[in-house]
């Protein structure tokens, strides 16, 4: 397949394409031949493959774009990312910008509020309510020397009156008649006072109802200018839609939900700029959208506002690092951005905006970036968004924040030595030059590259799924295996071991009743013929008792053997099971599966079957037809003659004699029955030791299945690689 001749859109399809070929070739060739079982679940497993390769490939078309460069500014929440796009908007004059900074224009034209006017109104009120506190203080003032005037009077009144009371308390008749028609000087005097009371009270009052006018005039000023500002504020808010900085975000977490475009002009095409939500917001609101984002981009600016690497996670959480590797890993175009932080002017007499610490721990960032993104990672640039924001903004809303922040670091500072300090006369020219040269070349590369980590992710999660399930599973199993086969074989040399000793036992047993019982007859001086009877009749009566016994003896071992070739085969199928359940599940990006592997994998063998023939066969094997009748059938008993007529003289020499002769038949008999045993076991244990083999022939089941499922899967990958190799050398 030559990628490079397919027509760039249809690269998805043709790749579809290309992986249902290959799992059809792994499905014919591979799993046709296999366990029935095992056959539909591998077939399912590239089954999974394909739908997870061909939903990614279904995303990465339905968000492609192949005609206009994108550039995604994506980063952490709050980080400034709007602020720097609103600058770069305004620079580079965005046409929704320049229509939006039209219509601010013209309503300001048409409401006749201009900065001047506002900054007026503004000053007239804080005037008015600077003079309403000292017009309120003389009014109080006035009120208070008014008072204490008016109080010294009447003070004087009150004296005079008293004095009057005085005198004319102590009069005579006569002198009350003489007082009747001359008064006193007291009462002239006060005449006078009282008079001088009245004049001062009403020049007084009328001292305070002037303090009093001059506070109202003021208030009614104040409020009149406050009910303009509000009247001007009010028409002001009709600009605030088309005012420079809509788009930056209050301070909200999330405040960008949705990503946002903005097209551009560059020296020599457009492109199209992305403002992508906060990676560290709400992901169930805006995880979709910054998928989007980032796979339409064909470069990505990280934005921060730390110098400092991204941080990780825990086990609970993801931190900023993985969630870059998860969103850009597919990149092959990464910058970063560090947007510093400059609130206060002052900050602004450094000489250069990064200081040789951050620029230190900037080279720690792009270390860190480099281990995760690879040679597709380019390097951090530094801006400070919000001076060059206020630098370049030119339609604020007169009295807003924006606009009293603007005219504060415009003090002393022009707004292109702002820009330049600020790293934006750079970075502008970075984006309409640098950036997009070669676009057509580098779109086409982005978007195959994207294709490719597809495939690659899918490998990778193939791999995982084999390295970290079935791989471990396999060494598991095979461990279980080891240990159970052991058991087995334990198992069958303790029985043989036990059936031995029985056997052995159970010889000396009759060895001995038979000896005691003869020897009770020879004792009491039997004759050669009586001898030969009972020698015969006790060595009946024991081979009956051992062969009745026996049997015993063996079935009990055996059972016993049974029960534990059952106990360890249980076992094993029971540690089987806790594996198949500790690794029936598998999540990866791009591969998310259950599946139950006790369904799909034989866990070994059901054994009752095989158990009830041990216990069957290894009896009858042994003990089946009466080994003793065996062993005496097959030795005869022998006298000497010689010795039998000498015995006829000396009774004592008859009896050691037929003792001896017991003897040698006694231990001929149980030779001869232990050897028989003996022989019984070993050709019974050679069945029983086929049965423990298929046993652990069976035990193998799984460990087989898994070891299948382990190589389809790694042909699955060597294809995918192969695929993924190919696609790599036509970028």
């Amino acid at each position: 397949m030559i990628f490079k001749d397919i027509k760039p859109g249809l690269i998805y399809v043709e790749l579809q394409s290309v992986i249902k070929d290959l799992i059809n070739t792994i499905d014919a060739s591979e799993i046709e031949t296999t366990d029935k079982e095992i056959a539909t679940f591998s077939r399912n497993l590239l089954n999974e493959l394909d739908a997870n390769i061909a939903s990614e490939l279904d995303k990465l078309k339905a968000n492609s774009e192949w005609d206009t460069f994108t550039v995604a500014f994506y980063g952490e929440t709050n980080a400034g990312k709007s602020t720097i796009i609103e600058t770069l908007r305004i620079l580079l004059a965005e046409p929704q910008k320049v229509s939006s900074q039209n219509k601010f224009k013209e309503l300001v034209t048409s409401l006749k509020i201009d900065s001047a006017s506002f900054e007026k109104i503004n000053q007239e009120i804080v005037e008015l309510k600077d003079n309403k506190i000292v017009l309120e203080q003389s009014l109080n003032s006035v009120k208070d020397k008014s008072d204490e005037q008016l109080a010294c009077l009447n003070n004087e009144l009150t004296t005079l009156n008293k004095t009057i009371e005085s005198k004319l308390a102590a009069f005579n008749i006569f002198q009350q008649i003489w007082h009747f028609f001359s008064k006193l000087p007291e009462d002239a005097q006060l005449v006078t006072k009282q008079k001088q009371f009245e004049s001062t009270k009403l020049i007084l009052e009328d001292n305070v109802a002037q303090a009093e006018n001059e506070v109202t005039d003021n208030n009614e000023r104040y409020d009149a200018a406050c009910l303009k500002l509000e009247h001007m504020e009010g028409e002001l808010e009709k600009l605030a839609p088309y005012a420079d900085g809509a788009i930056i975000g209050d301070g909200r977490s999330d405040f960008t939900l949705d990503s946002q475009s903005y097209l551009m002009q560059g020296d020599e095409s457009h492109f199209t700029v992305l403002d992508v939500p906060g990676i560290e917001g709400k992901e169930e609101k805006v995880g979709e959208s910054i998928w989007s984002a980032v796979h339409k981009a064909h470069a990505v600016f990280y934005v921060t506002s730390k110098a400092a690497a991204p941080q990780t996670g825990d086990d609970k959480n993801k931190g900023t690092l993985e969630k870059i590797k998860e969103h850009l890993g597919d990149q092959t175009e990464v910058y970063s951005i560090y947007n510093k932080r400059i609130t206060n002017p002052l900050q602004l007499q450094k000489s250069q905006l990064v200081s040789e610490s951050e620029l230190a721990s900037l080279a720690e960032l792009d270390v860190k970036m480099t281990e995760q993104l690879g040679e597709n990672y380019q390097g951090t640039k530094s801006v400070c968004g919000l001076v060059g924001y206020l630098a370049a903004a030119n339609c604020l809303v007169a009295g807003s924040a924006d606009h009293k922040r603007q005219e504060k670091f415009l003090k002393d500072n022009n707004e292109q030595h702002l820009l330049d300090y600020c790293g934006f006369t750079d970075l502008k020219q970075f984006l309409v030059s640098d950036l997009i040269k070669d676009y057509k070349v580098k779109i086409i590369k982005a978007n195959f590259n994207k294709a490719n980590q597809v495939l690659k992710g899918a490998s990778s999660s193939i791999s995982a799924l084999r390295d970290e399930k079935f791989e471990p599973l396999y060494t598991k199993l095979n461990k279980e295996i080891g240990s159970a086969s052991e058991q087995l074989d334990f198992a069958l040399s303790s029985l043989k071991s036990r059936l031995l000793t029985s056997v052995g036992e159970s010889v000396n047993t009759f060895k001995s009743t038979v000896r005691k019982s003869v020897y009770s007859e020879i004792e009491d001086d039997i004759s050669n013929d009586d001898f030969k009877y009972e020698l015969k009749r006790v060595i009946s009566r024991a081979q009956s008792q051992f062969d009745e016994s026996l049997p015993e003896d063996i079935n009990s071992h055996i059972n016993e053997f049974a029960e534990e070739v059952n106990g360890i085969v249980n076992r094993f199928q029971k540690h089987t099971n806790e594996l198949f359940s500790a690794y029936s599940s598998f999540e990866t990006r791009g591969f998310d599966i259950n599946f139950d592997l006790s369904k799909n994998i034989d866990n070994g063998v059901n054994v009752v079957g095989i158990i009830s023939s041990i216990v069957g066969g290894v009896v009858l094997a042994i003990s089946g037809a009466g080994i003793a009748a065996i062993a005496l059938g097959a030795v005869g008993l022998v006298f000497s003659i010689y010795k039998s007529v000498r015995s006829m003289f000396n009774s004592s020499y008859k009896i050691s004699q037929q003792k001896k002769s017991a003897d040698e038949n006694i231990n001929n008999i149980t030779k001869e029955l232990q050897n028989t045993a003996n022989t019984n076991i070993d050709n019974a244990f050679k069945d029983l030791e086929e049965k423990i083999d298929t046993i652990k022939l069976s035990l193998k089941t799984p460990i087989e299945h898994t070891a299948l499922i382990n190589k389809i899967l790694s042909i699955s990958i060597e294809k995918l690689h192969k695929t993924s190799r190919q696609l790599d050398k036509e970028l």
